[in-house]
């Protein structure tokens, strides 16, 4: 069985990455919380890529595997059918070390039953997980926002679409709290790749690690990327690209 070892600004553009590394169409489901989808085509052969929200991108490599050549997660998000809480379980032992009180009342008036939660409160929740954490705000300001602010690809209106995309996905949060990554089942037909922040405070690394040890695949391997909480691509583009060499390009 393959270890779980140790172990990007293309980021807005991520998804182009695989598009020169695979000879068929490879699913990267990049952060659970963007619901958003780019297609990248290349001039040499039809190589493309999809980037998706984790928790809808294993669905897809799962149950259409004649139409990907593998699986990239990287956010990856675990639902578990709501038994996945220990995001909300460090979030409040977060708040309640660093005295935020206002923040911490929000999270134990929450609860960590997802299913019970409001649209606001996903956004809250979110909210709270990013900036309770130096490496996850750091990474949110320094690099996912300055990102967008100077990208090229982006206008200002487009900026703004962005962000009601991200409330939109608050939405899909909700409707999809129930889905249980076991029970729809661990067996994937195509090659499978979970890179994670070893940092990851919003889709916690070792509930990713967890559903991996009970994945079957023709190949797999998870690897932690050091340094990195959640959007661990765009914080370290240069190691999720060696790993996409070193471990998915050999495998398609």
């Amino acid at each position: 069985m393959p270890s779980r070892g140790s172990a990007g600004w293309r980021g807005l553009a991520g998804a182009g990455l695989l598009a020169v590394l695979a000879p068929m169409l490879t699913l990267y489901a990049g952060s659970g919380a963007n619901a958003s989808a780019a297609m990248a085509r290349v001039s040499a052969g039809k190589r493309a890529a999809c980037r998706f929200g984790t928790v809808l991108g294993l669905r897809l490599a799962r149950n259409h595997p004649e139409l990907y050549s593998g699986y990239v997660g990287t956010d990856q998000d675990i639902l578990a059918g709501g038994r996945e809480r220990s995001a909300h379980a460090a979030l409040v032992e977060r708040l309640r070390a660093a005295g935020r009180t206002k923040g911490l009342a929000a999270a134990l008036a929450m609860g960590a039953d997802r299913s019970t939660w409001t649209k606001a409160q996903v956004g809250e929740f979110n909210k709270l997980v990013l900036t309770s954490d130096p490496m996850s705000y750091d990474t949110m300001k320094t690099v996912v926002m300055r990102s967008l602010w100077f990208s090229p690809l982006h206008t200002l209106r487009g900026l703004r679409s962005h962000l009601k995309a991200m409330e939109f996905s608050e939405q899909l949060q909700l409707e999809a709290v129930e889905f249980d990554e076991w029970a729809d089942g661990a067996e994937f037909r195509i090659p499978f790749f979970v890179f994670q922040g070893a940092s990851d405070v919003l889709t916690p690394p070792d509930a990713a690690g967890r559903f991996f040890d009970d994945v079957t695949a023709p190949v797999k391997s998870f690897e932690l990327i050091a340094d990195a909480s959640h959007f661990a691509s765009f914080r370290h583009p240069d190691r999720f690209l060696d790993l996409m060499l070193a471990k998915v390009r050999p495998a398609l």
